[in-house]
C-alpha cells in the first residue's frame, strides 16, 4: 500500500490528469482493507496514517485531519509512541507554511542533543522530535 501511495504521488508529479482517479481508488483500497479486519489491529494507525497523507496529496484538508485524528486515537489506544510521534509530525507540517531554507541541514544538526545526553535518558522526546526531516508535500492543488 506504501507503495501506491509513492505512486500516487509521482502521478501527481508528472500525470496530474489521472492522479484524481488513482487517488480515490487508492482510498477505497485502504478503507476497504480497515473494513475488512483482515490485517491486525496493530497496523490500524498505520492504515489510517497512510489515508491521511492520501487525502493531503489530493486537497482534502477536512479528510485529512479526520483520519489523522482517528490515527492519533488508536495509537494513543495501542501505546504506539513511534507511530503516535510521527502522526504529530505529520500533523504539524502538512498544515504548516513552513518554507525550507538552504541551511536547514545545518541548522537541524547544531539543534540536535547531544548523544551522550541522549543515551542518559535525560532528553525529553520533543527536543528530538522538533528536528525533524522536512519535505514539501506535492498536491492536486499544488503540483510541481
Amino acid at each position: 500500500m506504501e507503495g501506491q501511495v509513492l505512486h500516487l504521488q509521482k502521478q501527481i508529479e508528472q500525470q496530474f490528469e489521472i492522479a484524481q482517479d488513482s487517488g480515490v481508488a487508492l482510498l477505497k483500497n485502504l478503507e476497504s482493507l480497515v473494513a475488512q479486519n483482515t490485517t491486525g489491529p496493530v497496523f490500524y494507525p498505520r492504515l489510517y496514517h497512510l489515508m491521511a497523507y492520501v487525502s493531503i496529496l489530493m486537497g482534502h484538508g477536512q479528510n485529512c485531519d479526520m483520519f489523522l485524528d482517528k490515527a492519533l486515537q488508536l495509537s494513543e489506544k495501542q501505546g504506539n509512541v513511534l507511530e503516535k510521534c510521527w502522526l504529530n509530525m505529520s500533523k504539524e507540517w502538512w498544515r504548516s507554511s513552513f518554507k525550507l531554507t538552504e541551511n536547514q541541514w545545518l541548522q537541524t544538526i547544531s539543534s540536535l542533543p547531544l548523544w551522550e545526553k541522549v543515551v542518559s535518558g535525560k532528553v525529553n522526546i520533543q527536543d528530538v522530535q522538533k528536528n525533524k526531516f522536512q519535505m514539501r508535500v506535492n498536491t492536486l492543488d499544488n503540483p510541481s
